[in-house]
Protein backbone atom coordinates (compact mmCIF):
# COMPACT_ATOMS: atom_id res chain seq x y z
CA UNK A 1 0.00 0.00 0.00
CA UNK A 2 1.00 3.65 -0.79
CA UNK A 3 0.48 6.62 0.72
CA UNK A 4 -0.29 9.91 -0.75
CA UNK A 5 -1.07 12.10 1.61
CA UNK A 6 -4.60 10.95 3.55
CA UNK A 7 -4.96 8.79 0.59
CA UNK A 8 -4.21 4.89 0.31
CA UNK A 9 -3.44 2.86 -2.99
CA UNK A 10 -4.47 -0.83 -2.43
CA UNK A 11 -5.15 -4.12 -4.15
CA UNK A 12 -8.36 -5.78 -3.36
CA UNK A 13 -8.23 -9.11 -3.44
CA UNK A 14 -10.99 -11.49 -4.29
CA UNK A 15 -11.34 -14.65 -3.33
CA UNK A 16 -13.32 -17.30 -6.37
CA UNK A 17 -17.30 -16.97 -5.56
CA UNK A 18 -20.07 -19.73 -6.47
CA UNK A 19 -23.29 -18.41 -7.87
CA UNK A 20 -26.57 -20.78 -5.73
CA UNK A 21 -29.51 -21.03 -6.56
CA UNK A 22 -31.25 -21.56 -4.12
CA UNK A 23 -35.39 -21.24 -5.63
CA UNK A 24 -36.88 -23.05 -8.88
CA UNK A 25 -38.28 -20.26 -9.27
CA UNK A 26 -35.71 -17.51 -9.19
CA UNK A 27 -32.53 -17.71 -10.80
CA UNK A 28 -29.69 -14.79 -10.18
CA UNK A 29 -27.31 -14.28 -13.41
CA UNK A 30 -23.93 -13.16 -12.78
CA UNK A 31 -24.40 -12.05 -9.81
CA UNK A 32 -21.41 -12.81 -8.03
CA UNK A 33 -19.77 -10.62 -10.63
CA UNK A 34 -21.90 -7.75 -10.17
CA UNK A 35 -21.48 -7.74 -6.35
CA UNK A 36 -17.79 -7.50 -6.92
CA UNK A 37 -17.72 -4.92 -8.92
CA UNK A 38 -19.89 -2.92 -6.21
CA UNK A 39 -17.52 -3.83 -3.57
CA UNK A 40 -14.34 -2.34 -5.96
CA UNK A 41 -16.31 0.72 -6.41
CA UNK A 42 -17.23 0.99 -2.87
CA UNK A 43 -13.68 0.92 -1.72
CA UNK A 44 -12.70 3.11 -4.76
CA UNK A 45 -14.61 6.10 -3.09
CA UNK A 46 -13.40 5.30 0.64
CA UNK A 47 -9.61 5.62 -1.00
CA UNK A 48 -10.81 9.27 -3.05
CA UNK A 49 -12.02 10.66 0.51
CA UNK A 50 -8.84 9.35 2.53
CA UNK A 51 -8.65 6.81 5.26
CA UNK A 52 -7.27 9.67 7.76
CA UNK A 53 -10.89 11.08 7.13
CA UNK A 54 -12.94 8.41 8.64
CA UNK A 55 -13.43 9.13 12.40
CA UNK A 56 -13.71 6.98 15.35
CA UNK A 57 -16.15 7.83 17.81
CA UNK A 58 -15.50 9.06 21.07
CA UNK A 59 -15.01 7.00 24.61
CA UNK A 60 -14.16 6.90 28.01
CA UNK A 61 -12.98 4.67 30.55
CA UNK A 62 -12.96 4.92 34.57
CA UNK A 63 -9.39 3.80 36.10
CA UNK A 64 -9.37 2.61 39.42
CA UNK A 65 -5.87 0.46 39.70
CA UNK A 66 -2.56 0.24 41.71
CA UNK A 67 0.51 -0.23 39.85
CA UNK A 68 3.73 -0.22 41.77
CA UNK A 69 1.95 0.54 45.02
CA UNK A 70 0.85 3.77 43.48
CA UNK A 71 -3.34 3.75 43.39
CA UNK A 72 -4.53 5.31 40.40
CA UNK A 73 -8.01 6.32 40.52
CA UNK A 74 -9.87 8.93 37.60
CA UNK A 75 -11.10 8.45 34.07
CA UNK A 76 -9.92 8.76 31.01
CA UNK A 77 -11.19 10.04 27.60
CA UNK A 78 -10.44 8.77 23.95
CA UNK A 79 -11.35 12.07 21.32
CA UNK A 80 -10.87 12.72 17.73
CA UNK A 81 -9.96 9.04 17.13
CA UNK A 82 -9.32 8.34 13.42
CA UNK A 83 -8.52 5.51 10.98
CA UNK A 84 -4.51 6.40 10.54
CA UNK A 85 -3.70 3.40 7.86
CA UNK A 86 -4.77 0.06 6.34
CA UNK A 87 -2.18 -1.62 4.88
CA UNK A 88 -4.43 -4.24 3.31
CA UNK A 89 -7.92 -5.13 2.20
CA UNK A 90 -9.08 -8.37 1.27
CA UNK A 91 -12.77 -9.13 0.03
CA UNK A 92 -13.36 -12.87 0.45
CA UNK A 93 -16.12 -15.26 -0.31
CA UNK A 94 -18.10 -13.35 -2.53
CA UNK A 95 -21.54 -14.76 -3.80
CA UNK A 96 -24.66 -14.61 -4.27
CA UNK A 97 -28.32 -15.92 -4.49
CA UNK A 98 -32.26 -15.74 -4.84
CA UNK A 99 -34.94 -17.24 -2.66
CA UNK A 100 -39.04 -17.33 -2.48
CA UNK A 101 -40.13 -16.91 0.12
CA UNK A 102 -43.25 -18.37 2.04
CA UNK A 103 -44.95 -14.74 1.67
CA UNK A 104 -44.02 -14.17 -1.96
CA UNK A 105 -41.12 -11.54 -1.59
CA UNK A 106 -38.46 -12.62 -4.15
CA UNK A 107 -35.03 -11.15 -3.14
CA UNK A 108 -31.76 -11.35 -4.54
CA UNK A 109 -29.27 -11.75 -1.76
CA UNK A 110 -25.28 -10.57 -1.92
CA UNK A 111 -22.92 -11.62 0.95
CA UNK A 112 -19.17 -11.20 1.40
CA UNK A 113 -16.39 -11.16 3.76
CA UNK A 114 -14.62 -7.80 4.73
CA UNK A 115 -10.86 -8.24 5.94
CA UNK A 116 -9.32 -5.56 6.83
CA UNK A 117 -4.80 -6.01 7.80
CA UNK A 118 -2.93 -3.85 10.15
CA UNK A 119 -5.44 -1.21 10.87
CA UNK A 120 -3.57 1.60 12.80
CA UNK A 121 -5.85 3.98 14.89
CA UNK A 122 -4.95 7.17 16.58
CA UNK A 123 -6.69 8.91 19.41
CA UNK A 124 -5.99 12.17 21.47
CA UNK A 125 -6.20 11.20 25.02
CA UNK A 126 -6.68 12.90 28.06
CA UNK A 127 -6.63 11.56 31.46
CA UNK A 128 -7.45 13.55 34.84
CA UNK A 129 -6.54 11.48 38.16
CA UNK A 130 -7.45 12.34 41.35
CA UNK A 131 -4.66 14.50 43.06
CA UNK A 132 -2.73 13.54 40.10
CA UNK A 133 -4.03 16.37 37.71
CA UNK A 134 -4.41 16.09 33.57
CA UNK A 135 -2.24 14.31 31.30
CA UNK A 136 -2.32 14.56 27.92
CA UNK A 137 -1.03 11.94 25.53
CA UNK A 138 -1.77 10.67 21.69
CA UNK A 139 -2.15 7.10 21.12
CA UNK A 140 -2.10 4.74 18.14
CA UNK A 141 -3.02 1.19 18.44
CA UNK A 142 -3.02 -1.61 15.34
CA UNK A 143 -5.21 -3.94 14.57
CA UNK A 144 -3.83 -7.04 12.85
CA UNK A 145 -6.94 -8.27 11.86
CA UNK A 146 -10.64 -6.88 11.51
CA UNK A 147 -12.99 -9.52 9.67
CA UNK A 148 -16.77 -8.05 8.63
CA UNK A 149 -19.47 -10.25 7.18
CA UNK A 150 -22.03 -8.49 4.99
CA UNK A 151 -24.92 -9.20 3.45
CA UNK A 152 -26.89 -6.90 0.69
CA UNK A 153 -30.63 -8.11 -0.41
CA UNK A 154 -32.58 -5.95 -3.23
CA UNK A 155 -36.41 -6.82 -3.07
CA UNK A 156 -36.67 -7.82 -6.89
CA UNK A 157 -40.65 -6.44 -6.61
CA UNK A 158 -39.84 -2.80 -5.36
CA UNK A 159 -36.28 -2.91 -5.75
CA UNK A 160 -35.22 -1.39 -1.61
CA UNK A 161 -32.06 -2.51 -0.73
CA UNK A 162 -30.88 -3.60 2.76
CA UNK A 163 -27.70 -4.22 4.33
CA UNK A 164 -26.34 -6.08 7.23
CA UNK A 165 -23.21 -6.02 8.88
CA UNK A 166 -21.67 -8.37 11.41
CA UNK A 167 -18.38 -7.92 12.63
CA UNK A 168 -17.25 -11.44 13.33
CA UNK A 169 -13.61 -10.69 15.12
CA UNK A 170 -11.67 -7.80 16.22
CA UNK A 171 -7.90 -8.79 16.79
CA UNK A 172 -4.97 -6.61 18.06
CA UNK A 173 -2.44 -9.78 18.10
CA UNK A 174 -0.13 -10.99 20.74
CA UNK A 175 1.83 -8.52 22.81
CA UNK A 176 0.15 -5.45 20.62
CA UNK A 177 -0.44 -2.27 23.38
CA UNK A 178 -1.65 0.86 22.62
CA UNK A 179 1.77 3.27 22.09
CA UNK A 180 1.04 6.61 23.87
CA UNK A 181 3.55 9.92 23.12
CA UNK A 182 4.52 11.24 25.62
CA UNK A 183 5.55 7.79 27.49
CA UNK A 184 5.47 8.03 31.32
CA UNK A 185 3.71 5.95 34.33
CA UNK A 186 0.44 7.63 33.58
CA UNK A 187 1.17 6.09 29.63
CA UNK A 188 1.95 2.69 31.44
CA UNK A 189 -1.75 2.43 33.49
CA UNK A 190 -3.77 3.66 30.59
CA UNK A 191 -1.69 0.64 28.30
CA UNK A 192 -2.96 -1.53 30.80
CA UNK A 193 -6.78 -0.52 30.17
CA UNK A 194 -6.61 -0.31 26.93
CA UNK A 195 -7.72 -3.42 24.69
CA UNK A 196 -8.36 -4.35 20.85
CA UNK A 197 -11.68 -4.49 22.02
CA UNK A 198 -11.94 -1.00 23.44
CA UNK A 199 -12.42 0.08 19.47
CA UNK A 200 -14.89 -2.74 18.40
CA UNK A 201 -18.01 -0.78 18.83
CA UNK A 202 -16.78 2.47 17.31
CA UNK A 203 -15.28 0.43 14.28
CA UNK A 204 -18.87 -1.25 14.00
CA UNK A 205 -20.12 2.54 13.67
CA UNK A 206 -17.69 3.78 11.17
CA UNK A 207 -18.56 0.38 9.05
CA UNK A 208 -22.01 1.11 9.79
CA UNK A 209 -21.81 4.96 9.28
CA UNK A 210 -19.37 5.08 6.34
CA UNK A 211 -18.85 2.02 4.21
CA UNK A 212 -22.37 0.79 4.08
CA UNK A 213 -24.32 3.88 2.90
CA UNK A 214 -21.48 4.10 0.14
CA UNK A 215 -22.22 0.44 -0.65
CA UNK A 216 -26.15 0.84 -1.02
CA UNK A 217 -25.49 3.95 -3.64
CA UNK A 218 -22.98 1.76 -5.34
CA UNK A 219 -25.56 -0.79 -5.21
CA UNK A 220 -28.21 1.03 -6.43
CA UNK A 221 -25.95 3.02 -9.23
CA UNK A 222 -24.88 0.06 -11.14
CA UNK A 223 -26.58 -2.44 -13.69
CA UNK A 224 -27.91 -4.67 -11.80
CA UNK A 225 -27.94 -8.46 -13.14
CA UNK A 226 -30.75 -10.22 -14.80
CA UNK A 227 -32.81 -12.73 -13.69
CA UNK A 228 -35.11 -15.49 -15.38
CA UNK A 229 -38.15 -17.10 -13.81
CA UNK A 230 -38.46 -21.18 -13.91
CA UNK A 231 -35.07 -21.79 -15.73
Amino acid sequence: MIRVGCLYIFILIFAPSLEVNLSDKVKLLHGDTYFTKVLQETFYEIEERGFCNLKLVDFNQTLNETLYKWHVVGHVAYTNGFVVSIDRIALTNVGSSTFHSNAGVTSATFSATLNLYHVKVGYDVTAVLDNEGTHRFTGTFNHNHIEQRIVVSKDLATGKFVATPTTNSVSGGSGVIMVYMPENRVSEVLSRHFLATSTRPNLAIWINEIIIPIMLEKAKSIDFPDYCVHC
